[in-house]
């Protein structure tokens, strides 16, 4: 017997637009090892393709798995893992239980939020 994760990879989309043309946008999906969504790469026609990044905190002791600590949106095609993201747009931190380090979780309550300004970089 066998679990199989199986999620979407790729979307694509054509919307007629009123002017006789087409405008086309799409999506591509980064999974982790578990299955959850890591990655997300947008574009389309004239629009800037941007990139969500997604990160969690992990305790699988108490089996919190699921709670999203960091998420990046930068203006790009989603990097390799581990590559950094630029130029940032946004970057929200979630943190769990009054901890202060980030990704640190042991029942999952959120204690904080925060927005660290980044200053955009010209692409």
């Amino acid at each position: 017997m066998t679990a199989n994760v199986t999620a979407t990879a790729q979307v694509r989309n054509l919307a007629d637009l009123a002017s006789g043309t087409v405008r086309a946008t799409a999506a591509a999906y980064g999974y982790d090892s578990i299955g959850r969504q890591v990655q997300e790469t947008d574009s389309g026609d004239n629009v800037p393709t941007v990139c969500t990044t997604t990160s969690y905190a992990d305790n699988t002791t108490t089996w919190v798995r699921g709670k999203v600590t960091e998420t990046i949106v930068s203006q790009q095609v989603c990097p390799a893992q581990g590559v950094t993201q630029a130029p940032i747009l946004s970057d929200d931190r979630t943190y769990y239980d009054n901890s202060t380090t980030l990704g640190a979780v042991t029942l999952g309550d959120v204690t904080r939020v925060t927005s660290p300004r980044r200053t955009p970089t010209a692409p």
